[in-house]
């Protein structure tokens, strides 16, 4: 991570985040995913898009057992 300043400066940075990358348990990706608009703008959560939650599962690994074969 570095700090606002050097954003700024060397990237162009505006203070406003085009995107923000959350890690939720997966059972929890869902609730997560209602709460991140209204945390990232309270006073207008209906600006904000929160797009492809389930990604968190598709990228997951598949469990061991499931590379086994029968």
């Amino acid at each position: 991570m570095i700090g606002s300043p050097v954003a700024v400066r060397f990237f162009r940075y505006d203070n406003h985040p085009s995107r923000i990358y959350v890690r939720t348990e997966t059972d929890r990706t869902a609730s997560v995913a209602a709460l991140l608009a209204p945390a990232a703008t309270p006073e207008h959560p209906e600006t904000v898009a929160v797009s492809r939650p389930s990604d968190a599962l598709t990228a997951r690994p598949p469990p061991a057992d499931a590379l086994r074969q029968a």
